[in-house]
C-alpha cells in the first residue's frame, strides 16, 4: 500500500512538472514562430522586389531556412499558390493560415496581424509592398520581443509554480 502511495504522489508530482514544463515551451514557441515570421518578412522583401522572384518560389525559399511552425506556414502558402494559380491570395494565405495552427500559439492580435499580411504579399505597386514589408517586418519584430521577454519572465515561473503546484498535491496525499 505504501509503495502504491509512493508511486502515485512520483506519478503527480511528474505530470505537474511536465505541465509546467510544456507551458513553457508554449512561451517559446510563440517567440520562436514570430521571430522567424518577422526575419521571413525580410527574406520575402529581398526575394520579391530585389531578385524579382515569384511569390510562390519567394515563400518556399523562406519556409526552407525556417526551423518552426512557421516554415511550415510559408511552404503550404507556395503549395497552394503553384497548384491553384488561381484566386484571391488573400484567400490562399488565410486558408494556409487556418491550416497551419498558429491560432492556438499566437494571441488574438498577432493571429489578426497574420492574417493581415495577405495585403503586403499580393500588393501590386512595389513601392507600396516595401513599405508595408517595413511596417509588417517591424510590427513581427516588436511582437518577437515582447514574447521573448514573457518567455524570460514567465517559463521560469511556470516552471516553478508547477513543482510547487506538485508538491502540494503530493502532500495532500501524505
Amino acid at each position: 500500500m505504501l509503495a502504491l502511495r509512493g508511486i502515485g504522489m512520483i506519478c503527480i508530482f511528474s505530470a505537474a512538472i511536465l505541465t509546467g514544463r510544456e507551458l513553457e515551451l508554449r512561451l517559446k514557441r510563440r517567440w520562436l514562430v514570430l521571430s522567424e515570421i518577422a526575419g521571413g518578412l525580410t527574406l520575402l522583401e529581398k526575394d520579391m522586389l530585389c531578385h524579382r522572384s515569384s511569390l510562390a518560389e519567394a515563400l518556399q525559399t523562406v519556409a526552407k531556412r525556417c526551423r518552426s511552425e512557421a516554415g511550415q506556414l510559408f511552404a503550404a502558402a507556395g503549395i497552394r499558390i503553384s497548384v491553384t494559380g488561381t484566386g484571391p491570395f488573400s484567400a490562399i494565405w488565410a486558408q494556409s493560415v487556418k491550416e497551419s495552427g498558429l491560432g492556438r500559439l499566437l494571441t488574438e492580435m498577432e493571429y489578426a496581424e497574420l492574417l493581415a499580411l495577405a495585403t503586403v504579399l499580393c500588393s501590386a505597386d512595389p513601392g507600396q509592398q516595401r513599405v508595408l514589408f517595413q511596417r509588417y517586418g517591424e510590427q513581427f519584430q516588436d511582437m518577437s520581443r515582447v514574447a521573448q521577454e514573457q518567455y524570460r519572465e514567465k517559463g521560469a515561473l511556470y516552471r516553478k509554480l508547477a513543482a510547487a503546484a506538485g508538491v502540494f498535491l503530493v502532500l495532500l496525499l501524505i
